[in-house]
């Protein structure tokens, strides 16, 4: 029933393998749609399967994984430039401090290249053997896809859990510059 929930407010979405999380459709998240007939044939099949959810061309979401110091890279912006406030936000289930925070996607290309040197020069995030990260993925349309609730964690068996559930709002400025790259050829 959730997943038809979803679908009827115009989420694209698609069965995932309840313990890796993989897509359990032909074309992974291109598969993804709204329609009602294939949900309910998709979760007649997959009872069990995951809510996968493929985000929307006009927006992102941000991962944190504290795993890999998302939640330390996080705070750092919050003191360094402003708190961040998201206005829809959901937690996983993993129940670590992850978090996925849904912004209306700004313009340019998206890049976690520039995040990922603010987090080394701050000493913020992790270092994943010779390459760091910020702990912060972005998830945007034709890149990777978000777990939705109440769908269990495969690690925990607890739900993936609303904790704002507002319409995505504009990211800050600050945030958009670093989540973006200037692709732009010198002239």
């Amino acid at each position: 029933s959730a997943a038809r929930r979803y679908a009827q407010r115009g989420f694209q979405i698609f069965p995932a393998n309840p313990r890796t999380k993989a897509p359990l459709t032909t074309n992974g998240m291109k598969d993804a749609t709204a329609d009602i007939d294939q949900i309910d044939r998709w979760w007649t099949q997959h009872p069990n399967a995951l809510i996968a959810c493929r985000i929307p061309e006009d927006q992102v979401v941000l991962d944190i994984d504290p795993r890999h110091g998302g939640h330390t890279t996080w705070q750092a912006l919050e003191q360094s430039y402003a708190t961040i406030l998201s206005t829809k936000l959901h937690a996983s289930g993993r129940n670590d401090g992850g978090a996925h925070h849904w912004f209306m996607r700004p313009a340019g290309k998206l890049s976690s290249k520039r995040l990922d040197q603010w987090a080394e020069r701050n000493r913020v995030g992790h270092d994943l053997g010779g390459k760091w990260t910020s702990g912060i993925d972005i998830i945007q349309h034709d890149h990777r896809y978000t777990i939705l609730p109440p769908s269990p964690h495969p690690e925990t068996s607890e739900p993936y859990t609303w904790r704002r559930k507002g319409e995505p709002g504009d990211m800050p400025a600050f945030l958009a510059h670093l989540v973006t790259i200037d692709d732009t050829p010198p002239s």
